[in-house]
This record gives structure tokens, C-alpha cells and sequence, in this order.
């Protein structure tokens, strides 16, 4: 039977080789040359996680390569098998390939892919035994693979140091959602290990060492949340570019911030010379009342450092030596100009004051540091607030009056923008100057009573004879936005009543109220609606009796600068409370200077009380709305 066999085989083997004789062969070039597309082809499969398909590229381009290439061909093979999951066939792809000793490369592959078949036999020992056998240098598939393995490895035998240390390296391997796991994997076995431990993992890895370095900060910590912040600054200083300062930095802010916790050591920043140093010595000396309200065992430590608008990040570095945990301050607009070229603040920082916004980025989270919060009295968000209670009292048509100044060309800009915003018109807008005359003649172009006169004199010219005319201000408005000081307003008010304007409801900011109620001044501001903080209307605030207290204490300082006392009060308060309002941006903090809230761009808002002047005094205005 077995003769029969045989002689039966040679008809067939003969034919078998007449047919491969008659088929058409490959040139070796081109062959060579299909090989490398395919096995260029089965790269980009990989890097896209196909890793199924990489396999069979890299067998089609064995199939054409050179014998020693198709065998390092046929091993990636085998790796990617084991990638896609399928360990059976990769087995039996490793057991039909022989052990070539003589190729290094060769010899890597085998070893990692044994390692991982291992691996998944539950053989951890002989796994790691088999990787540290293997050079992987200078091939980045098998360096991933073997990464990705010794560090699941390593995990399993509780060595979460060394499987941070290999995850740390496999992340320059990895991409998209693989990326991610690795890093969440790496930032879990950092968590498992204490503060002395992370703090002695320094190797002269620099990625390594950032990890360790900031898994240490959390640890330590976990339960402050001024010194976190402080500390995350500083990492963020020491390591700019850093993965982890995209993926892991903002989640602990969030932390930090949610952990509400008062700062030990606070450093306040204020001009102590020139022409601001009046303005910087009532927020310091509000900030300071407000300190003395809290039981000696619970104040912070405060620092004052100059403020210097040429070089204000002298006064910070200063602070900074100091230990300080927050920064309050600066108070002027230069100042805070200088900190904020910055991309991200050293310690989490209160600015009394904003950063100019480019025009038309009003909504943007961008241009601001980062620990940069921002609060101040604004005149432009005072200007926008009266655009919103106009529209909430149903006004549609809108004359704007502000003085000719560039601060009233701020404000006239703020309130037509958000004015515009919602949907209102803007009939006529124009600026006044100083003198009585120069503001006669704005209010009468403003209501368009010249033009009326104008009319009637062209009228008795046509006719030639004398005619009784009587001007009339525009129709097409309903409320006057009126932005001035006391003094100005006392003026313009009566013009516009002198100009038959005076049925014309007038709204304005804060600046129209100095603060005391004499009758014959406030006959002439008769009916002015404006906004204002409680400080300066409210005998019911929360700091009703320590405004009282200060007015005692500094009186003459109080009367000129009652307002930035209040900043300071509320300064104060902000620093242990920021973190509740950024965890939360719908709660609000009711402040000495409005009611607070944080927007997304990490900036300050007042709700402010309404009042109107009203036969000799100020009312209060109690219609609800809900300011944006």
C-alpha cells in the first residue's frame, strides 16, 4: 500500500511543478519593492489600532520578501496578532517559524511575543524574565508592545513604580484613546505609592520626574486647597510642557478650587506711592477691616508688597519668597497689563481690576492666565447693567449721553454693544463737555430740539411772515442712558427738562450717587434711575456696621473712597470663597459690592442694587430681574 502511494505522488508532484513552471514570476525587484508598500501599509493599519489587519499585511509582504526580511516580517506578524487578541493564531504562527539565533532583531520579537504568550498563561515570572532578555532600542512597535507589557507586568506584582516608570516611556508611543488609558493607568499607580516615595523617584527622567513631582503635590495636599494651588503653579513653572499639564493640571485646579479651603498666607499687591497710593491704601485698609472681623485663630497671615507698574513682578516674586499661597491685587489697569502677558500666573491670583478685552472677544475664555481671577469696580460692566434693567423695564429706543472723555467713550461703547446685544435701538447718542453751555448744546442736539428750531425758521422764511413755533424734542426714544459725575448730572438733568425732555426716563451708572442725600441735589437728579453697590444704599447688608466702623475710624478717607473700601472687603472674602463659586458657576456670594458670581473666563460679576432719586432722597427699586 505504502509503494502504491508513492508511485501515485510523482504524477502529481510533476504536475504540481509543471504548473508553478508555467505561472508567471514576479521580477525580484518589484517584488521586493510590493513587500515594502505592504509592509509600509500594515504600519499605518497598526497605528490606527487595526491591529488584525496589520497582520496580514505584514504576511502578504513575506510572502514576497527576501527569505531573511520575510521572517522579521512574519514576527510582526505574530506581535500584531497578539495585539488584535488572538492568541491562538499567533502561537501557531510563532511554533511554524524557525529560532534564528544570529538576528538580534529577530531574537526581540520572538522573545516579546513568547513573553506575552506567557503573559496569558499566567506565567508572570517567566514573561518578565523573557523582556529582559530582549533589546527593543531603535524599533518603536516592539518598543510599545514590550512598554505596554512589562508594565501590566508589573502591576500584577505589585511594583507600581516601575509600572509608572514604563508607562511614563510608553507615552511617547502612543496616541488618541490609547494615550489616555495609558496615562489614567500611570496616574493610578502613582496614587498607590506615599509622598516619600514619589519624592525619591527622581531618575533624570524628565517627563518621569513631572509625574512623580506632581502626584507628590496631590498627595500632600489632598486636603488644602490654597496650598495645592500654589503648588500646582509652581510645577507648572518647572515643567511648561509637560502631557500632564493638559490632562491631569486642570483637574486638580478643579480640586484645589472645590476644596474651598482659606489660604494660610496671603500677599497683597497695592500701589503704596503716587498717584494711586490714596486708592491703595482704602482697599488695603477695607481689606484689613474685614480680616479683624474673623476670631484670631481663623485670620491668614497677610503681606503687603508695592505694587509698581513698570515692574510689578518684582513685588510678586516677592510675595512669592515670602511663601505667600494667594495673591490679591494688583489694583491698576498697567500693572495688571505686565502680570498678564503672561500664560499662566505663578499662585493663583485676584486682580482687582480686568484686563483690557480685544474688541469683539468679549466672549472668549482665552487672553487670560492661567490662576488668574479678575474682579474689580467696572464703570463699562456698570454701563451694561443699565442696558439690561432698560430692557427689562421695556424700554426699546435708547439716547445715550456720556461725557466727551475716553472714559465716557468706554462706557458709551460698553452700554450700545450690550444694548445692540439685546435687541435694542439706539436713537441718537452724543458726549457733552464741561461748561453749562457745551452741555446745553449736547442735550438739545441729543432730543433734537435744534433741529425742531431749525425747522420753524425755515418755515417762517418760506411763508415771509411771522409765525408762533413751538420746538419739540424727538418721538422715537424712550429713556436717556446718562452716564456722569454728581456734579454733571446736576446740570444735565434740568437741561433736559429746559429741552421738553423731561418725560424721558434717565438711567445711569453709579458715578450719578456720591454717596449723601442733600434735598436740593437730589431735586435736581429727580427720577435718575441708577445701579449701585449695597455698601452705598443697603442699611441691611451684611457690612452695614463695618462700614459704619470705618467711617469712624477714617472718615475723611471714607467719604472719597467708601466704594474701594468696599473692593477690599470683598477681596477678602473672595479668597476663600472663589473655589465655591468656580465648582459651582450658578451660586453667588453676597458681597459688600453686589451680589458675586464667577463667569467661565474666571471673572468676577456684581448684581448691584437699583435705586432712583425721589422727592429729595433715594428709594430703593425692589422689581426683581435677573442680570446676565
Amino acid at each position: 500500500m505504502a509503494l502504491t502511494q508513492r508511485f501515485l505522488a510523482i504524477p502529481v508532484l510533476a504536475l504540481a511543478l509543471a504548473v508553478t513552471a508555467c505561472a508567471p514570476t514576479m521580477p525580484r525587484e518589484q517584488a521586493r519593492a510590493q513587500a515594502q508598500e505592504l509592509a509600509q501599509q500594515a504600519r499605518s493599519l497598526a497605528g490606527q489600532g487595526d491591529y488584525a489587519g496589520a497582520a496580514a499585511r505584514y504576511r502578504e509582504a513575506a510572502a514576497l520578501a527576501d527569505e531573511g526580511q520575510a521572517h522579521l516580517l512574519r514576527l510582526r506578524a505574530v506581535g500584531m496578532l497578539l495585539d488584535a487578541g488572538s492568541t491562538t493564531e499567533a502561537a501557531k504562527l510563532l511554533a511554524s517559524l524557525p529560532e534564528k539565533t544570529d538576528h538580534e532583531q529577530a531574537r526581540a520579537h520572538r522573545a516579546v511575543a513568547r513573553a506575552t504568550l506567557a503573559a496569558a498563561d499566567d506565567r508572570p515570572g517567566d514573561a518578565l524574565a523573557l523582556l529582559e532578555s530582549a533589546t527593543v532600542a531603535g524599533d518603536d512597535a516592539l518598543q510599545r508592545r514590550w512598554l505596554a507589557l512589562r508594565a501590566r507586568l508589573r502591576e500584577q506584582t505589585g511594583d507600581d513604580l516601575g509600572a509608572a516608570r514604563d508607562r511614563s516611556r510608553l507615552d511617547a508611543f502612543v496616541a488618541g484613546e490609547a494615550a489616555e488609558a495609558n496615562r489614567a493607568a500611570l496616574w493610578a499607580a502613582l496614587e498607590r505609592l506615599d509622598v516619600a516615595a514619589l519624592e525619591a523617584a527622581a531618575d533624570g527622567d524628565g517627563a518621569f520626574e513631572g509625574w512623580t513631582a506632581l502626584a507628590a503635590i496631590a498627595n500632600r495636599y489632598a486636603t488644602n486647597g490654597g496650598a495645592l494651588m500654589t503648588a500646582l503653579g509652581t510645577w507648572s513653572a518647572r515643567f511648561p510642557d509637560h502631557p500632564a499639564g493638559i490632562t491631569h493640571v486642570p483637574r486638580l485646579r478643579e480640586t484645589a478650587l472645590m476644596l474651598g479651603t482659606r489660604p494660610d498666607h496671603i500677599a497683597v499687591l497695592l500701589p503704596m506711592e503716587g498717584a494711586f497710593a490714596r486708592a491703595g491704601a482704602a482697599v488695603r485698609d477695607g481689606l484689613v477691616a474685614a480680616w479683624l472681623q474673623d476670631p484670631p485663630d481663623a485670620r491668614p497671615r497677610l503681606s503687603f508688597f508695592a505694587e509698581s507698574a513698570p515692574a510689578p513682578w518684582d513685588g510678586y516674586e516677592a510675595a512669592m519668597d515670602a511663601g505667600a499661597e494667594w495673591v490679591i491685587g494688583p489694583l491698576t489697569k498697567d500693572a495688571l497689563a505686565v502680570l498678564g502677558r503672561d500664560e499662566a500666573m505663578p499662585l493663583p491670583t485676584l486682580a482687582l481690576n480686568h484686563l483690557e478685552t480685544p474688541a469683539g472677544d468679549e466672549g472668549s475664555v482665552t487672553g487670560a492666565p492661567d490662576q488668574l481671577f479678575q474682579f474689580g469696580l467696572s464703570p463699562e460692566a456698570e454701563a451694561r447693567e443699565v442696558a439690561l434693567r432698560a430692557w427689562f423695564d421695556g424700554h426699546q429706543q435708547a439716547l445715550v449721553l456720556t461725557p466727551a472723555s475716553p472714559w465716557g467713550e468706554r462706557v458709551a461703547t460698553a452700554f450700545i454693544e450690550e444694548w445692540a446685544e439685546l435687541g435694542g435701538v439706539v436713537a441718537e447718542s452724543g458726549t457733552y463737555g464741561a461748561s453749562p453751555d457745551e452741555m446745553s448744546r449736547a442735550v438739545a442736539a441729543l432730543v433734537n430740539v435744534d433741529a425742531s428750531e431749525q425747522r420753524g425758521r425755515t418755515l417762517r422764511g418760506i411763508l415771509a411772515r411771522d409765525l408762533e413755533t413751538e420746538p419739540r424734542p424727538r418721538r422715537d426714544a424712550h429713556f436717556v442712558f446718562l452716564a456722569a459725575a454728581t456734579a454733571d448730572a446736576r446740570q444735565l438733568r434740568p437741561q433736559l427738562r429746559f429741552h421738553r425732555a423731561g418725560d424721558l426716563a434717565v438711567y445711569s451708572t453709579s458715578h450719578v450717587y456720591d454717596g449723601t442725600v442733600e434735598p436740593t441735589a437730589a431735586r435736581d437728579l429727580e427720577d435718575i434711575r441708577f445701579a449701585d453697590m449695597p455698601w452705598m444704599l443697603r442699611e441691611d447688608h451684611p457690612g452695614a456696621a463695618l462700614r459704619e466702623a470705618i467711617g469712624r475710624w477714617w472718615p475723611e478717607r471714607a467719604r472719597r473712597y467708601d466704594r474701594l473700601f468696599a473692593l477690599g472687603v470683598d477681596a477678602y472674602a473672595l479668597a476663600s470663597e472663589l473655589p465655591r463659586l468656580y465648582d459651582r458657576p450658578s451660586t453667588r456670594l453676597e458681597g459688600v459690592t453686589g451680589r458675586l458670581g464667577l463667569d467661565a473666563r474666571r471673572r468676577v460679576h456684581r448684581e448691584l442694587t437699583w435705586a432712583e432719586f425721589h422727592d429729595g432722597g433715594v428709594r430703593l427699586l425692589d422689581i426683581p430681574y435677573e442680570p446676565r
